[in-house]
């Protein structure tokens, strides 16, 4: 028996492999052979099949491949031959190798002729001969099923996996899934099937590195074992599954068992030609597995900053469509927690506890909104801003009938919310909220830039709604709506039309047109809301100081004092000092601040 060396071309103290060579034995030598033939998976010069070996009474009979495609050469002597004979101590050359026929192996077979260590990469597979047994392809079949069934749990099919690989491979001892960080050499177990033996650190390291399934087999006569041996465990294998993301542990399978080893020739092998197709197979499921979380928490991520009528429309359409921006009926609501000014004067010291405070505020807004399936356009401070109407689901009108409708049951929601909550003790002790809605067309969908982009709606109405709620404080009323919301509500035949009060045609600062406010007043079974009487009485006053007849105005408002109605003490105070309207007033409130 003789031995081959493959050296590297420049430094020919680098050797790459090393192989026996029994007598009368065919071997093809290649990059694409398999791992017990003469396999160079390290030079990407030397083609899949290269050339054909034979070792036949003392001499080495070399050809080239019959499937070698033209200019890939074989050098013996410096000329390019298609076949020739060496003797032990010459060599020729293919690609940056040389292969050197060692004289000292000849007819004897050393301990050093042994090669303990196998790397190959996962595209080796297709080239090894797979004859799965009926277990192993019961086993794909169940992973897979488990794959799509689990929604691809990790940390689950982990678990699974081992267990798998532990019953269709019975020669292993211990199986487990590692987490493998190689930069930081961090080592640490996600799953296994029973107690740890050890691990052979330094092999899972270097396959990881390498990026190639790893085979390790310990022998009694070695002097010097490239890897510390692991007490009852004679061989290991490690199978990894590298991360697609900077800064992600890779994963990998990891075998281990003890005596007695198997053989390929002369060669001792941890597993099966079989054995390796199925880990490398169970592999590829680990990744895929591995992917479909990753994508799944990702998608998780990103959903989170997408509203839930949003999300539900990307189940059914492309993101093309449903982010196209266009032209909308939409309803838009702002609200704005009253009482955080002064939960942010507090000071550097109580920051995170105004933080918290903040978030409980938002969301609940963002619960109402979202109940209501609205959409979330912006959160600003502690100002929360909603909208309905986009994307389109039905005829315009119909479209914003039913956006007001929902946007006024969220607007009664918070209320009633943030009412019981702030008169706990909780972190919404104290608060309470303004909220304008207003109703037109908009123009809505994606808004930003190519770095940073999120959904929004623009125009007029989203302004009024803004200016709405703003007046909120200065009317006394804590839900305002305009006149387009309100003669929605009126004509919708639903409990919310009972629930419109108009309170003035007021002109805000900077605005050139006046507009009628409403109040969105609590529903009639509310404690708080104004019985029919009291009702009366505002109609009359307000219609009397839009009239001019401010005198008559004051007498019925000031009835509403006993139950401090604000919009009355709005009116009254607009009044105060003066006997009488203004020479041709207009009915108009013109405000002086915001």
């Amino acid at each position: 028996m003789a031995r081959l060396v493959a050296s590297d071309l420049t430094r020919r103290d680098q050797v790459h492999r090393q192989w026996s060579l029994e007598e009368g034995i065919v071997l093809p030598l290649g990059r694409g052979v398999k791992m017990d033939q003469l396999q160079t998976d390290w030079d990407e010069q030397i083609a899949a099949r290269h050339a054909v070996v034979t070792w036949k009474d003392g001499r080495l009979h070399v050809a080239r491949s019959s499937e070698l495609p033209p200019g890939n050469a074989i050098f013996y002597g410096g000329t390019d031959c298609d076949s020739f004979t060496i003797m032990p101590g010459e060599g020729f050359v293919i690609g940056r190798t040389v292969f050197r026929l060692d004289p000292t192996a000849e007819g004897a077979t050393s301990v050093s002729t042994i090669k303990q260590t196998h790397f190959y990469a996962a595209e080796e597979l297709h080239t090894m001969d797979f004859h799965p047994t009926e277990e192993q392809l019961t086993a794909v079949r169940d992973l897979l099923y488990a794959m799509e069934a689990d929604h691809a749990n990790l940390d689950a099919f982990a678990r699974l996996l081992v267990s798998t690989i532990r019953r269709v491979i019975r020669s292993a001892r211990y199986v487990a899934v590692l987490e493998v960080h190689p930069r930081e050499r961090k080592i640490a177990v996600k799953a296994e099937s029973d107690r740890s033996p050890g691990l052979c650190e330094r092999l899972v390291l270097e396959a990881c590195r390498r990026q190639e399934t790893a085979e390790y087999c310990w022998d009694a006569s070695q002097t010097a074992p490239t890897y510390e041996a692991v007490p009852g465990i004679a061989w290991t294998c490690c199978a990894p599954v590298i991360a697609r993301q900077e800064g992600q542990g890779d994963l990998a399978l990891y075998l281990a068992g003890p005596p007695p080893l198997l053989h390929r020739g002369n060669q001792p092998r941890a597993l099966t030609e079989d054995e390796c197709v199925f880990v490398g197979t169970v592999a590829w499921i680990l990744r895929a597995v591995r992917t479909i979380h990753d994508l799944n928490r990702s998608q998780s991520s990103v959903q989170a900053f997408l509203p839930k009528p949003i999300r539900n429309l990307l189940q059914q359409k492309g993101p093309e469509e449903v982010f196209r921006t266009e032209h909308a009926q939409a309803a838009v609501l702002f609200c704005d927690l009253r009482g955080s000014c002064r939960m942010a004067e507090r000071g550097a010291a109580e920051l995170r506890e105004s933080w918290d405070r903040l978030q409980a505020a938002l969301s609940v807004m963002t619960e109402a909104i979202t109940n209501q399936y609205g959409t979330i356009g912006d959160f600003v401070g502690d100002a929360a801003m909603g909208f309905w109407g986009w994307p389109r689901t039905g005829s315009a009108s119909r479209d914003l009938t039913e956006a007001v409708k929902a946007a006024c049951k969220a607007a009664d929601q918070l209320r009633e919310r943030l009412r019981q909550k702030a008169r706990g003790t909780g972190p919404l002790a104290g608060f309470a909220c303004g909220m304008g809605i207003a109703a037109g067309e908009v123009v809505a969908g994606m808004l930003g830039t190519e770095d940073q982009r999120k959904i929004g709606v623009f125009g007029p109405v989203v302004n009024l709604a803004a200016r709405l709620e703003s007046m909120t404080k200065q009317l006394g009323a804590a839900i305002l709506i305009d006149q387009t919301a309100a003669n929605l509500l009126v004509r919708s035949e639903t409990t919310l039309q009972q629930q419109v009060r108009y309170l003035a045609n007021v002109l805000p600062v900077g605005m050139e047109q006046s507009v009628k406010v409403y109040e969105l007043m609590p529903p009639e079974a509310d404690e708080s809301r104004l019985s029919r009487a009291k009702l009366q009485l505002f109609e009359q006053g307000q219609h009397a100081f839009e009239q001019g007849n401010w005198a008559e105005a004051r007498r019925f408002l000031e009835r509403m004092l006993d139950v401090g109605d604000g919009p009355s003490k709005f009116l009254l105070a607009y009044m105060a000092g003066v006997e009488k309207a203004p020479e041709g007033f207009s009915g108009v409130v013109d405000l002086k601040q915001k």
